[in-house]
């Protein structure tokens, strides 16, 4: 047996081991009844796949918690991977089949086999070999790029049971605090704040689809008299427009302490008044499947936009050329995917600093914040003058007919790339109207070439913006 893991956390949690910890669907789990169906599923998996990485595919939150559990008791590498998608690493697989939240506890061993292995089909059925030797500890997680094929993270568990603390510590999560999340488990967000941080503090949580109306969390957080809501920006843009409500009012969320958001940014609707539009008490995190949760910031009045506040407590950050770098005990242990030539590539340097992709500075509205101007590999060459696509987005945004918007490069023969922007507008609004409101705010390279009414913004399962690659103009 390994070294006490995200199982022994979890058993050692506080709180009543028979009150409800987890509900989903129509069934509610025990601590106790938790634990001793990942027990049994963890002796199952260490007879049929010691040795080898497990991959989950599933919609399920339940079958999430009990083989992150269970392969963590049994020292088995388990790989996160959305069910919407089918490239990626492969090796014995748990899909959706019979919905686990939707059974009977299984019965006890040597009378019948746990029904969660019966998704289990064995990796010889597809003829491909696990893609990278893993530690036994290790939960795998893909990231949701923005282009091309997403990597593999790899996270020991000592990385996610910190990750788990420091988000459980910030936002209160104890016994009689319960929480709701809408966000995907498959995704290191939802598994982090939504899953792992409540389990490992006894705080309650309720599980729901992440493709779900207001009217749905709002009614979870009624019902369990929830303190917090963990939800993608998507959720937040709805409830603000009014959007599939069906009787959900802010008023229903009042007695939740914190309403977080993370994946992407918050939709324009949100932020455009003072405050924020939802008044609540909305926190908006910064963090990746490489490094965790960094910051937590309330979304308040007095904000600039881009704003993700001050480092969590026990992350450091510095600027290096104006790019953000952070050193955490939540630090992934590697990665790999395409490019690295199924080898398992540090994401630090030497010193334990991982270079996030982001641009940043610090904040002018008070010491110690910062202020995110958009990711270095997407920034668009104009005639040798650099153009931040999130710089751009932020001031779009800040138009009242704007919904949404999407800023990317397009191909230019004179200037090698200029910069586009596909809009979702309000009803009524037109988008010539965004002309004379950017060359107020932005310098003349910084303007878009063209502005593209679209009905909406494909984003991916976390609400992150799938931005285009740079194309010819046709004109």
């Amino acid at each position: 047996m390994n070294s006490p893991g995200i199982f022994a956390a979890v058993a050692a949690a506080a709180g009543s081991s028979t009150d409800p910890a987890l509900i989903a669907g129509d069934r509610s789990w025990s601590r106790d009844e938790l634990l001793l169906t990942a027990t049994e599923l963890s002796e199952a998996l260490a007879r049929r796949y010691s040795g080898s990485a497990v991959v989950v595919e599933s919609d399920d939150p339940v079958a999430t918690a009990l083989l992150t559990l269970a392969a963590d008791r049994a020292g088995i590498p388990l790989l996160h991977r959305d069910p919407a998608t089918a490239a990626g690493p492969s090796g014995p697989a748990v899909r959706d089949g019979a919905g686990p939240a939707g059974t009977e506890r299984p019965a006890r061993p040597g009378t019948q086999e746990s029904p969660f292995l019966g998704l289990v089909r064995a990796a010889a059925a597809d003829g491909l070999e696990p893609a990278t030797e893993l530690p036994p500890d290790a939960q795998v997680f893909f990231t949701s790029g923005s282009t091309g094929t997403p990597m593999a993270v790899v996270r020991s568990r000592a990385a996610v049971l910190a990750d788990a603390r420091r988000v459980a510590d910030f936002l209160g999560y104890e016994p009689g605090a319960p929480v709701v999340c809408a966000a995907p488990v498959f995704h290191a967000y939802g598994f982090n704040y939504g899953l792992i941080a409540p389990l490992v503090a006894g705080a309650p949580v309720r599980l729901l689809p992440s493709r779900c109306l207001p009217s749905t969390y709002a009614a979870a957080v009624r019902a369990l008299d929830a303190r917090t809501l963990i939800a993608l920006p998507a959720h937040y843009g709805l409830l603000a427009q009014g959007t599939g409500r069906q009787g959900a009012t802010v008023q229903d969320l009042a007695r939740l302490n914190a309403a977080v958001s993370a994946g992407a940014a918050l939709p324009p609707v949100v932020q455009q008044r003072p405050g924020n539009a939802l008044e609540l008490p909305l926190y908006n995190c910064y963090g990746s499947s490489e490094a965790g949760a960094m910051t937590l910031s309330r979304v308040d009045r007095g904000q600039e936009p881009g704003d993700i506040g001050e480092p969590l407590p026990g992350v450091r950050v510095r600027l290096d050329g104006g790019e953000l770098q952070v050193r955490t005990s939540s630090l992934a242990l590697g990665r790999f995917g395409p490019g690295t030539r199924n080898r398992l590539l540090p994401v630090s340097d030497p010193d334990g600093w991982y270079r996030t992709g982001d641009l940043a500075q610090w904040s002018g509205v008070s010491p110690g914040r910062l202020t995110l101007l958009g990711r270095s590999a997407a920034v668009i060459n104009v005639a040798g003058e650099k153009v931040s696509p999130g710089e751009v987005e932020r001031v779009i945004s800040q138009h009242p007919g704007v919904l949404d918007v999407s800023v990317c490069a397009l191909a230019d023969e004179v200037r090698g790339e200029v910069p586009v922007a596909r809009v979702v507008l309000r009803p009524g609004a037109v988008a010539g109207e965004l002309i004379e409101w950017c060359r107020a705010e932005l310098a003349p390279h910084q303007m878009p070439r063209a502005f593209e009414p679209v009905d909406h913004i494909p984003r991916s399962a976390t609400g992150k913006a799938l931005r285009a690659r740079p194309v010819r103009d046709s004109r």
